[in-house]
């Protein structure tokens, strides 16, 4: 009766077990609470990148800028090399488009002007399918997939990014995607923020802001 009785004991004890980690497993779903965001912004090697929709709204609101001010910079020239220490908010992105480096006398170095950056119709997207473990979206003009699962509620793991080749202009919007895209995979503290809606995920090299 009593190795009857201990069997017994020991076999509940183990479907409970079972029953329990099933739970665990299975059900992570995640900090997050939709499916469907769009990115803000990127944040690596201590400078700001915005994505495509947050560079056209920003330009649309400094479209004044160049001419009260008769200077011609941009949104990559103001971006290079402000420190991410700094960086708050979006707004803060355009603090230094005052200000025109006199030393980028090379052709590349130019940016888009704020009138054409305006025009941008792109947007870039942060889309997880829970039925099948895959991220995908928009980044640029292109389209990108990726792997994901919850290595426990605050942390996911991407790997496998893929995405189209299509070429994109203006090139802030080139920077943007192929930034993205090649530091995507990784392992991702991902942080709500509290005083304004959205998320950031943050691998240790590059964050992502989502909304």
């Amino acid at each position: 009766m009593y190795y009857r009785n201990s069997f017994v004991l020991f076999a509940t004890f183990m479907w409970i077990l079972i029953m329990l980690s099933g739970c665990f497993l299975f059900g992570l779903k995640g900090i997050l609470e939709s499916s469907n965001y769009q990115i803000v912004k990127l944040e690596i090697d201590n400078r700001v990148i915005l994505s495509p929709q947050e560079l056209a709204n920003e330009a649309r609101e400094q479209g004044g800028l160049q001419q009260n001010n008769d200077i011609d910079i941009s949104l990559y020239e103001a971006n290079r090399q402000r420190p991410t220490s700094r960086i708050d908010d979006i707004n803060s992105a355009f603090e230094q488009l005052k200000q025109r480096n006199q030393q980028d006398d090379v052709d590349d170095n130019v940016g888009t002007p704020l009138n054409e950056l305006a025009k941008i119709n792109l947007k870039s997207t942060f889309n997880l399918d829970r039925s099948q473990d895959m991220l995908y979206g928009k980044v640029g003009c292109n389209d990108y997939t990726a792997k994901f699962f919850w290595q426990d509620t605050t942390k996911i793991v991407i790997s496998g990014t893929a995405s189209t080749r299509k070429v994109c202009s203006p090139k802030e919007v080139t920077e943007f995607q192929n930034i993205f895209v090649r530091n995507f995979d990784g392992i991702y503290v991902i942080t709500k923020l509290k005083n304004r809606k959205g998320y950031v995920l943050n691998n240790g090299r590059m964050r992502i802001y989502i909304k």
